[in-house]
């Protein structure tokens, strides 16, 4: 039976402690699994996944990232990465070449960056010797897609989960107007017009509608679920999409791709009806960005009539289990 437990760890933006949470298994765990968690959620929703996991023997961990979860001190911060970055975490960023390699702006990205490598250098040295992987669900997958660009060394697998390849110009035209809102309003700034309207297109296809996040998961009580959980769906601010929007642009350059270490096995895994990933055609644009970045295994599995949220799905069982087998296959190649 897996065991749960807490954790902080002080993130890079130098006054935030990251809560997280480990599924621990009985005995030594064969693996670890670190997940980098979505837009709009929380370490919490992964407890099925990553409880169903730990019971066949792997370590799961993952942290709320800043604006997001317990992390978040109060509902205010709930969406908001970065307002500023302080001096003191532009002299260190300065000196960490690595870091400086992976993220060039000086806004949320280079905490998001840096916090998952902090909890990742803990873990490592907590269960060092285990091979370890690394998951990344949806702005998760972005976020991680850039970290492997400086760190992805030591990391015997990644898994990409609801992921995608945006058309460019849709990409630019948003990074344009979060950019002007958040210079022009203040980092802290939302707006419910972009709110519904990212939700409305990602909606669309699934009329007619029950709900305004019908998009994510065929399940509809998990669907409920989400939408009734105070730690999802909130308004993400005009910052925070900013530096999204950043991560989706920078994971898709060929440039920053060929920096992921080419013998790094990568499996991406979406439903085929998630708008995210363009029912699949996105996501096949991934795969053929890493494999012309020259990372040489690559796989990518798409599950009928499935949506976005893959660990919520009718099938998240099966996911499960097919993403275990792939470790376990990394492992022992």
């Amino acid at each position: 039976m897996a065991e749960r437990e807490n954790f902080t760890v002080p993130s890079s933006d130098g006054h935030s402690r990251l809560f997280g949470t480990l599924w621990k298994p009985e005995g030594q765990p064969s693996m670890v699994l670190q997940i980098a968690h979505g837009m709009l959620e929380h370490m919490g929703c992964y407890d099925e996944f990553a409880s169903w996991l730990a019971d066949q023997g792997i370590l799961v961990a993952g942290h709320d990232h800043l604006g997001h979860g317990r992390t978040a001190e109060d509902p205010s911060q709930l969406g908001v990465f970065a307002a500023k970055v302080p001096p003191s975490d532009r002299r260190c960023q300065l000196r960490d070449a690595k870091c400086a390699a992976a993220v060039s702006e000086k806004d949320g990205t280079v905490f998001l960056i840096r916090d998952l490598n902090r909890v990742r250098t803990v873990l490592s040295r907590r269960y060092a010797g285990i091979p370890y992987f690394m998951m990344g669900h949806s702005m998760g997958s972005f976020m991680l897609r850039r970290y492997l660009t400086a760190f992805g060394d030591g990391i015997c697998g990644a898994v990409l989960m609801g992921t995608g390849n945006q058309p460019k110009a849709a990409v630019m035209a948003g990074l344009a107007l979060a950019g002007g809102a958040s210079a022009l309003f203040g980092p802290r700034s939302r707006s419910s017009t972009v709110e519904r309207a990212w939700k409305q297109a990602f909606n669309r296809r699934f009329c007619p509608l029950r709900t305004s996040m019908d998009w994510l998961s065929t399940d509809e009580e998990q669907v409920d679920r989400y939408l009734s959980d105070p730690l999802c769906n909130f308004q993400f601010s005009s910052s925070a999409y900013r530096d999204l929007l950043r991560m989706v642009y920078d994971s898709e350059d060929i440039r920053l791709a060929r920096r992921i270490p080419k013998d790094l096995p990568i499996l991406l895994v979406s439903g085929d009806q998630d708008p995210v990933g363009e029912e699949g055609r996105g996501v096949l644009r991934a795969e053929a960005l890493l494999r012309r970045a020259g990372v040489r295994q690559v796989e990518t599995k798409l599950y009928p009539g499935c949506r976005h949220e893959l660990v919520i799905e009718k099938n998240r069982l099966q996911v499960a289990g097919d993403i275990l087998a792939w470790m376990e296959s990394c492992r022992t190649s």
